[in-house]
């Protein structure tokens, strides 16, 4: 508070006597600048290691507080100076105060170093007051273990590590500290690793075993997670001569097996079922019965490359459409028994160019004319309310000798066989593709792959895209696929298959399978992918488990 003076003046107003008081600054505002003095070092004196700066601020008058101190370098050589750095400081008895500041000498390397100090009071926003230049020579010196900082030589000093980690070590985890001599102490360290089937450090777990049922260890062993489902929903092909459905725990480890793969709809063989025998119905509706409750649909499936042949077209022939009808008419009669759990579709996996192949591409308008009246036939047999899968090649809309036919009596333009499936009459309500490569897009040639031999159909209807998983070595005296297409084959090994993802294994087909999702998931036309088949799904030398 400043001292005030008073001055009165007294005058007369329309004849009334007025005093006027006037109050005035005894002072005008100080703005005098404290003093400024370094102490320590002293002028053209030699530093090494780490020493204390010491800077005396006095205000002016004493009456005055000095509010900060800070001190700055001028560095050896032509480099521009450091900004200012606050010290921290302390009051003396004569109301000056002392400010210090540590600093390790060969922060700038050694050479004649500027420090200059400088301090404020709170009369206001005085100017500050500044010590003038010191000039100090700093020789390389030795480090001083135990002042805190890192120095030249020391590992540590102190809690002061650094960067430095167990990590950074070489060791698994734990705790690093410092010792005395300023070297790395790993006395507490860990070696190991994750999954080496030690809970330690900060594992949450070491394995699945020590997580919940259903859960997975993460990769970093930090904690237990719901496994990541894979990329699109799934169908899986279940081939079965009744060995998995009439063992219930068979039938529980399949459905263990879909869940954890995201199986929505298993498409399962019918080939055995018997309605008139209520033991061997039995079988197939508890099977079903169980998926339901799990929320799983089943298809009943079935198919023959005869199926697609009609009758008598050659002398000895094994089956004909009128099998293909007679199989349908059985799982319809079971379908139709209200004792017996229902299936949710129907998968019809006829392919009829493997019956007298060679026949097949010498009379492919007639053959394909057959095959439509059996899918005909067997859509009728359903219904036009049920939902049924025709399976079919990818090559259907892209083999030159069938991208351009005229069946069921059509004139005019020419349509794809896949087309005429699925297009026209709705024989089916969903065309799954069996786009068998082992890469979305093979790396030399872009219209090689699952995504190109399944645009077109993802293009015009419903489309389920499948891939197959099964060593393809060929059965005894039939020729080995994976030979035929052996030119289209990727560089995973001398005997990889182009058409099975087996060599690849479950993490390479699911690689590729996610680069199909993201390529058709915003498409309405796609549905699911379908995996061929469980035996080979599931077989741990394919996934791992």
């Amino acid at each position: 508070m400043k001292c005030q003076q008073k001055f009165a003046f007294k005058f007369i107003l329309w004849g009334i006597s007025l005093t006027l008081i006037v109050l005035g600054a005894a002072n005008a505002a100080n703005t005098t600048p404290p003093t400024v003095t370094i102490t320590n070092p002293i002028d053209n004196s030699s530093v090494s290691g780490t020493i204390v700066i010491s800077v005396d601020a006095c205000p002016v008058p004493s009456t005055e507080t000095i509010v900060a101190i800070q001190v700055r370098f001028d560095p050896p050589g032509s480099g521009p100076k450091t900004s200012w750095r606050e010290m921290s400081f302390d009051p003396k008895d004569d109301g000056c105060v002392t400010g210090t500041d540590s600093w390790v000498t060969n922060e700038f390397g050694p050479g004649t170093v500027g420090i200059e100090a400088r301090a404020a009071d709170d009369n206001g926003l005085t100017k500050f007051g500044q010590s003038g230049w010191i000039n100090v020579s700093v020789s390389e010196g030795s480090p001083v273990c135990g002042n805190g900082v890192i120095e030249v030589g020391e590992e540590c000093d102190g809690v002061e590590l650094g960067n430095a980690t167990c990590d950074s070590k070489g060791f698994y985890c734990g705790a690093l500290a410092c010792l005395q001599d300023c070297t790395l102490d790993t006395t507490n360290c860990v070696s190991g690793s994750c999954g080496d089937g030690m809970l330690q450090c900060n594992e949450v777990c070491e394995s699945d075993i020590n997580c919940n049922e259903g859960e997975i260890c993460n990769a970093d062993c930090s904690g237990c997670e719901l496994p990541a489902l894979p990329a699109g929903d799934r169908h899986m092909f279940v081939w079965d001569d009744l060995t998995i459905i009439s063992n219930p725990a068979e039938v529980t480890d399949m459905l263990d097996f879909a869940e954890s793969k995201n199986v929505s709809v298993i498409y399962l063989d019918f080939s055995f079922i018997d309605p008139e025998d209520e033991n061997n119905a039995t079988i197939f509706s508890n099977a079903i019965a169980a998926a339901h409750s799990r929320g799983i649909e089943v298809y009943a499936l079935g198919g023959d490359p005869w199926w697609g042949v009609s009758c008598n077209t050659f002398v000895g022939q094994p089956a004909c459409i009128d099998d293909g009808v007679t199989f349908w008419t059985k799982v319809m009669d079971y379908q139709n028994n209200t004792s017996f759990e229902d299936v949710d579709g129907f998968n019809d996996n006829t392919e009829p160019y493997r019956a007298e192949e060679v026949h097949w591409w010498s009379n492919v308008e007639e053959r394909a004319q057959m095959l439509l009246d059996y899918h005909a036939t067997v859509r009728s047999l359903i219904g036009s309310g049920s939902q049924y899968i025709a399976t079919i090649p990818f090559w259907y809309d892209q083999d030159n000798a069938l991208v351009c036919l005229k069946l069921d009596g059509k004139k005019g333009k020419c349509k794809s066989l896949s087309w005429y499936l699925s297009e026209k009459w709705q024989y089916a309500n969903v065309t799954a593709i069996m786009a068998y490569r082992d890469y979305a897009i093979h790396p030399t040639d872009p219209n090689n792959g699952i995504i190109p031999f399944s645009q077109g159909e993802i293009n015009s209807f419903k489309t389920i895209i499948g891939v197959e998983t099964q060593l393809m070595d060929g059965d005894p005296g039939t020729v080995n696929e994976c030979e035929l297409f052996a030119d289209q084959a990727t560089s995973d090994g001398p005997n990889d298959c182009a058409i099975s993802f087996w060599e690849e294994k479950e993490s390479g087909m699911e690689t590729a399978l996610k680069a199909v999702y993201d390529e058709f998931s915003f498409s309405q036309n796609f549905i699911a992918f379908f995996l061929h088949y469980y035996d080979s799904y599931s077989d741990a030398d394919f996934n791992g488990q």
